[in-house]
């Protein structure tokens, strides 16, 4: 039940606006935000949600409105900041507010003071870390973290710096089902032992889970933001994967392939008595001197079929579909292309052959538009006709996940299409016509997706 007296108001904004280009995103946004609740905030890809958010953590100015907060704001980001030479712990250490060490004049005259704070600093940030299950873990620079250690760090830094009020943008994406409920169950203690207050983005996938703890939901849609309990949010049942993938196999039956290290592929056969186009035999990854996939492993996929790849993060999915795309050099093992051997292969040759990989992140140019960016992919179809003319830089996480999608999907030159993780950052309805365009290109697909429930099914 949401709270409604106004002694626990934490945050209050009125008639909060905010334009870009003439495109209207907030026209008139009311809120009031109490001490203790724990609020999922939902609505469709380009929809104003980071917006909204970053105009409550004073990240971007709003055209019009008033904000008065009466706690400490903290957020953390879809791109995890953290601070990639320093340490986890030291991430959090210099978090801690007013450190004398900050001050040069202190520093130098009172440096024995200095030392005793940093030493009491670095002791609470590894207890920290302790609390975290991470001791282990302390030394790791922020540049080496795992997705879900850097999420950890992320938000406790937060708190470290005085935040009672934390907005978290798409906290769980990209964690597998055991990292997720390690997350969910740390917010639920920050929420009931210290009284912390969540605002919380979460694409489809990860709204059930959200709502695990969840008191009340925001829903913002076409620029107005309505206030409602758990039992208004978007229902995201439906995609269920095993039942997608056994309706498009010709014959409702599913190849499901056990592979080394944890991960499960299930193949789905769209064709009948089709030849093998994509072969990886005894297959071993490195990253540098890291060995990534260690355990050999051996699968095929034939012309059209539809692949899902699950497993755990840390696995190596990333790394396996990059290196099959000639990014990351093979350690042991082949890579075969229609019968070809291209384990030495450079990318371009590969591509030529007709393969293609969406990556998780970074495959768009930022400064050219959503036209331009389909047009340098050989694009020539619509994408996003709505925001032909916008720079990529400036869409929501939904919006540029949509466009790197549509851009590698829609290649007329592509035999074999790769997608890491193409369902992240997306709502309900672009979910499901990911699931569409997957389903209606009858080509050879790979998709791979983390662990997002603690049994295959």
């Amino acid at each position: 039940m949401t709270q409604t007296n106004d002694k626990d108001l934490v945050l209050e904004a009125k008639g909060l606006t905010k334009s870009f280009g003439g495109n209207a995103v907030l026209k008139g946004v009311d809120i009031a935000l109490h001490r203790g609740e724990v609020v999922l905030l939902q609505g469709a890809n380009g929809s104003g949600k980071t917006t909204l958010l970053n105009i409550l953590t004073n990240n971007l100015k709003p055209d019009g409105g008033k904000i008065k907060k009466y706690e400490s704001l903290g957020r953390t980001w879809q791109d995890v900041r953290l601070f990639s030479s320093q340490t986890l712990s030291d991430n959090i250490a210099m978090a801690t507010p007013r450190q004398s060490g900050e001050n040069p004049i202190k520093a130098i005259f009172t440096a024995w003071k200095t030392r005793q704070e940093e030493r009491k600093n670095e002791s609470d940030a590894k207890a920290i870390m302790r609390y975290m299950g991470l001791a282990d873990r302390t030394d790791v620079s922020g540049s080496n973290a795992k997705i879900a250690e850097a999420k950890f760090v992320a938000m406790v830094r937060a708190i470290r710096a005085g935040a009672k009020v934390l907005f978290l943008d798409e906290p769980l994406a990209g964690l597998d089902h055991v990292e997720t409920e390690a997350i969910l169950e740390t917010l639920n203690d920050l929420v009931k032992k210290y009284g912390l207050t969540l605002v919380v983005i979460e694409h489809a996938l990860n709204i059930p889970k959200i709502l695990k703890i969840a008191t009340t939901v925001w829903t913002l849609k076409d620029g107005k933001l309505t206030v409602g309990t758990i039992d208004t949010a978007d229902d995201a049942s439906g995609g269920e994967l095993k039942s997608w993938l056994k309706s498009q196999a010709i014959d409702g039956q599913l190849n499901e392939i056990d592979i080394p290290g944890g991960a499960h592929l299930t193949i789905a056969s769209r064709k009948k008595d089709t030849p093998v186009v994509l072969e990886i035999s005894d297959y071993t990854v490195n990253r540098g001197a890291r060995p990534v996939i260690s355990e050999p492993i051996s699968f095929a996929l034939r012309e059209g079929d539809l692949a899902v790849l699950e497993a755990p993060n840390g696995w190596g999915k990333s790394t396996l579909l990059e290196s099959i795309a000639g990014l990351i050099p093979a350690t042991t093992g082949t890579v075969k292309l229609f019968e070809e051997d291209v384990t030495t292969t450079p990318v371009w040759k590969r591509a030529k052959k007709g393969l293609r990989l969406n990556r998780a992140a970074g495959t768009l140019f930022t400064q050219a538009t959503v036209i331009e960016n389909a047009r340098l992919n050989h694009v020539t179809e619509p994408v996003l006709p709505n925001l032909s003319n916008r720079k990529a830089g400036s869409l929501s996480g939904g919006e540029s996940r949509r466009l790197s999608f549509e851009t590698v999907l829609n290649n007329p030159e592509a035999k074999i299409l790769m997608f890491d993780e193409p369902f992240q950052s997306l709502d309900i309805t672009e979910s499901a016509r990911v699931r569409n365009s997957l389903s209606n290109n009858k080509i050879t697909i790979l998709v791979s997706i983390p662990f997002l429930i603690n049994k295959r099914g």
